[in-house]
């Protein structure tokens, strides 16, 4: 798995995203950190056809708290931690701020 950490803007990654992307370089770019959704990067690839997986990401110390962004998986029984990163490959995924109740399903399905 391979990815882009802060909404893909930091460090030149937007250059790095425009060679990365079309060759199906990497799987996820984190669109939430710290609390905020920055999707503008996301969504110009998605926009343009490319499959790239929302990632959420804490950053800590430096950031958030560990836990308060969320990246939920599904992931088929029984689970395995192959399963979980072709579950994460797949886009089978949603970021949230929320923990996975405020949803009303039960959290054994996924991280």
């Amino acid at each position: 798995m391979a990815g882009y950490a802060h909404y893909g803007e930091l460090y030149d990654a937007k250059m790095g995203l425009a060679l990365d992307v079309p060759f199906d370089i990497i799987d996820f770019i984190e669109v939430l950190q710290a609390g905020e959704l920055e999707t503008t990067e996301w969504y110009d690839y998605l926009n343009l056809g490319y499959k790239l997986t929302p990632a959420a990401g804490s950053d800590y110390p430096y950031g958030d708290l560990p836990g308060n962004v969320r990246s939920y998986i599904h992931v088929e029984h029984p689970f395995s931690i192959p399963k979980c990163f072709d579950a994460l490959k797949a886009g089978n995924t949603f970021v949230t701020t929320a923990h996975v109740g405020a949803f009303g399903e039960r959290s054994t399905h996924g991280l």
